[in-house]
C-alpha cells in the first residue's frame, strides 16, 4: 500500500476536477514540476475511492462538481484521513471560495486562473505545513 511522502520533492498529488482537459493540463504541469500525480478523479465520490487507493499527500479539489462537490468531499476526506491536505480551487468569486475553504476545513483555496508556479508553490506550502506539524509533534513525545 502506498504511503505518504516525507519529502516535498516526492509530493504525491491527487487531482479532482470534472473537466478532463483541465485535469490533463494540470497533471502534466505538476509532473513537469517534479510532483508525483498519483491519480485523477472526476467528482467527490471518485476522489474518496482514489484517496483510499493512492494515499496522496495533497488533493487539488475542484469546488463545483456534479454529484458530491468539493466541500462535501473535503469534509468526508478529512474525517477519514485527517493528515491529508486539501487545496480547493474554483472559478467562483473570492468570497465564495474563502467561505468554502472555511466550511470544508480545506487548507487553502485557489482561483483556477492562477499561474502554474503559484499552484505548485501552494501545493508545496500546504504539504510543508503538515510536515512541520508532524515533526513538532514527534519532537514533543
Amino acid at each position: 500500500m502506498p504511503t505518504a511522502s516525507t519529502d516535498t520533492d516526492a509530493l504525491r498529488v491527487l487531482v479532482v476536477d470534472d473537466s478532463a482537459p483541465l485535469r490533463e493540463r494540470v497533471c502534466l504541469a505538476l509532473s513537469q514540476a517534479g510532483l508525483t500525480v498519483v491519480g485523477e478523479a472526476v467528482d467527490g465520490a471518485h476522489a474518496l475511492v482514489q484517496v483510499e487507493a493512492q494515499r496522496p499527500d495533497v488533493i487539488l479539489m475542484d469546488l463545483c462538481m456534479p454529484g458530491m462537490d468539493g466541500v462535501q468531499a473535503t469534509r468526508t476526506l478529512l474525517r477519514r484521513h485527517p493528515d491529508t491536505r486539501v487545496v480547493l480551487w474554483s472559478g467562483e468569486t473570492d468570497a465564495h471560495l474563502a467561505s468554502a475553504v472555511y466550511d470544508s476545513g480545506a487548507h487553502a483555496g485557489l482561483a483556477k486562473g492562477i499561474q502554474t508556479t503559484e499552484l505548485i508553490a501552494t501545493l508545496r506550502r500546504v504539504f510543508e505545513t503538515r510536515s512541520r506539524t508532524e515533526k513538532d509533534t514527534a519532537a514533543a513525545t
